[in-house]
């Protein structure tokens, strides 16, 4: 039986010590790539952060929330993937034979799943940046006309005139009036001016 010392002396003599050191450093670096990345972020969306109208401060908080998770999230996942692939070859596994193909076919399968939600994702994502509506704005959208209750990336939800509460996908939204936002013409000239 090999003892302990032996053990860690040919431990410490093979590539493990350096491999792990290197797995280290790439770890370090790409979590230092996604601090920058988050800052670039959110450097880039402060013009959309700072635009919306509503006068509460937490329906802004929550718009300001919405729309730096999902780019910041999926810049992480990014740079993760790609630090966890260069750790494995650090560590010597084939990425091309052994570990693509097997992610390749479950991000296949997982985004033909999951389609129809990064859809109503998407366009929720696009409501929000372009300040479309705020929770409190009177809205129609198609034949409906109501007060947005809540609004979220999948779904929004509005309080109809009846009661009735309505649940529309944001990717069914096709079309918006706010009616909370809409100019009234003034006393004098309600009447926009004729050719002159």
């Amino acid at each position: 039986m090999e003892s302990f010392g032996d053990f860690f002396n040919k431990l410490w003599l093979s590539n493990l010590p350096r491999q792990l050191v290197w797995a280290i450093c790439v770890a370090a670096v790409f979590e230092a790539l996604v601090w920058v990345a988050n800052r670039q972020i959110r450097h880039f969306l402060r013009p959309a952060l700072t635009a919306s109208s509503h006068p509460d401060p937490v329906v802004r908080a929550l718009r300001s929330r919405l729309l730096l998770r999902p780019p910041m999230m999926l810049m992480r996942a990014v740079l993760y993937v790609i630090a966890v692939a260069i750790i494995l070859r650090i560590f010597g596994l084939d990425l091309r034979r052994e570990v693509f193909p097997l992610v390749g076919a479950a991000f296949a399968t997982a985004l033909a799943a999951t389609w129809p939600l990064l859809q109503d994702a998407a366009r929720g994502y696009m409501l929000l940046l372009h300040d479309v509506w705020a929770v409190g704005d009177r809205v129609q959208t198609g034949e409906v006309t109501g007060v947005v209750e809540q609004m979220g990336l999948l779904h929004t939800r509005l309080r109809m005139d009846d009661g009735g509460l309505l649940t529309i996908a944001n990717g069914r939204v096709t079309q918006v009036v706010n009616l909370s936002r809409a100019t009234k013409p003034s006393v004098e000239g309600s009447q926009p001016p004729g050719p002159a």
